[in-house]
């Protein structure tokens, strides 16, 4: 992948029902994908735009490219079995991390100038 120390980070507005599933994946391309966050069947109702940051493991990048997927379902209906709850709404999607040495060696092979190893990448 290139980088260590990768952070999802984004603004959300979730809003679902007690026992519905929600969930962030990490999707390697070929690979199975890794559950990042689930909501653990907890209703949430966020009522502003909340920040939520997540750590991206590197064994759960071991590949590039990524995908990153936002699940919702199965959802169920409530008691009164009308109830619907709103599901994701995400803004300012952001990756963030710092190149490995493989990077590096990389970059100076095709001739790019050093970066500053605290230098982040955005997507």
């Amino acid at each position: 992948s290139g980088f260590s120390q990768v952070q999802l980070t984004f603004l959300r507005f979730l809003a679902i029902a007690a026992d519905d599933t929600a969930n962030v994946l990490v999707c390697p391309q070929g690979r199975s994908c890794t559950v990042l966050w689930t909501n653990n069947g907890r209703a949430i109702a966020d009522t502003t735009w909340t920040l939520f940051s997540l750590t991206i493991p590197s064994t759960a990048i071991p590949v590039s490219p990524v995908r990153i997927r936002f699940g919702l379902g199965p959802t169920r209906p409530g008691a009164s079995g009308n109830t619907t709850a709103a599901g994701w709404a995400i803004s300012n999607f952001e990756l963030t991390g710092l190149p490995t040495d493989t990077a590096s060696a990389l970059a100076a092979k095709a001739g790019v100038p050093p970066r500053d190893p605290a230098e982040s990448f955005f997507v």
